[in-house]
């Protein structure tokens, strides 16, 4: 009898036009991820799934598969696929919301250049952040 297969520690997230790879956990949002690995994703609202400014559009997840579209999300969503892609809404998600639950995955972030943040993000700061924003 052969074993189940182990879930990844990871999954490969290809972000373009910058080229740049981000390895995102189980459980955790690209975003988180990409904050996570020191990189400065575009935000205003530090994933609450209001601003919009962290979106991306699924280039190639073919293979992947993402978790469900949430209420907040599906909102926010109309705003960016009205203003930015005439109303088309297919493959354009959160990436505050957005988790991959199995395979990797290519996305087109325009503004998303592959700055890094100053400072150590590994230490909790970013929580503590997000913990205000939710409060």
């Amino acid at each position: 009898m052969t074993a189940p297969p182990q879930p990844r520690a990871s999954h490969a997230v290809r972000v373009e036009p910058s080229g740049l790879e981000i390895r995102v956990r189980p459980g955790e949002t690209l975003f988180d991820a990409a904050y996570r690995e020191g990189y400065d994703w575009p935000t205003i609202c530090f994933g609450q799934a209001l601003c919009t400014h962290c979106h991306v559009r699924l280039l190639d997840a073919d293979s992947a598969v993402l978790t469900p579209i949430e209420k907040d999300e599906q909102l926010a969503l109309q705003r960016v696929a009205r203003r930015l892609y005439r109303n088309d809404k297919t493959g354009v998600r959160l990436a505050c919301q957005m988790k991959v639950i199995s395979g990797d995955l290519v996305v087109e972030q325009r503004t998303f250049r592959g700055e890094r943040s100053p400072g150590q993000h590994d230490n909790g700061e970013y929580g503590a952040i997000r913990q205000r924003a939710d409060g």
